[in-house]
């Protein structure tokens, strides 16, 4: 491991907060994938969380989720999630 100035250790008490969030707004989050990826041409198929980007979570109580799968290549939708709500969404390779 290597030390990294910008994690901020206070966002551990808050990770099950992220992980309720998620699952609690997962047919929103189906539906903005699916709008996203109609929009480039392609199939939903079955994707995943590929990174969760933390490092806004401790100062604004916001995370950034990238889903994606093998079929979409370089393709991705990324959901923003602040106070267990969704604020933005935007997709792109």
């Amino acid at each position: 491991m290597y030390e990294n100035d910008i994690f901020d250790t206070s966002i551990l008490h808050k990770l099950p907060d992220l992980r309720t969030w998620i699952s609690n707004l997962q047919t929103e989050i189906d539906a903005i994938i699916n709008e996203h990826v109609a929009d480039w041409g392609l199939e939903r198929d079955d994707r995943e969380i590929v990174a969760i980007d933390v490092s806004r979570l401790a100062t604004e109580n916001q995370v950034d989720v990238a889903y994606g799968c093998e079929q979409w290549a370089d393709y991705g939708v990324n959901i923003v999630i602040t106070n267990g709500r969704i604020t933005e969404s935007y997709g792109g390779d």
